[in-house]
């Protein structure tokens, strides 16, 4: 059997969730951190939205 092994991929993210998959970009919204977050396959972040309220 095959291991695998896991790292960090971003850090100083509050509470993320609803991953998306799309065009090689993993897009989340950090709920307590009211923003919505783009990542390039390298980790690099794009804030997409500052949101006032709780993005989910």
């Amino acid at each position: 059997m095959q291991e695998l092994r896991s790292q960090p991929f971003a850090e100083n993210l509050v509470f993320c969730e609803g991953p998306r998959w799309y065009q090689n970009r993993l897009y989340v919204s950090d709920m307590f951190g009211h923003q919505v977050l783009r990542f390039d396959l390298q980790g690099k972040r794009e804030l997409l939205a500052e949101v006032p309220g709780r993005p989910s």
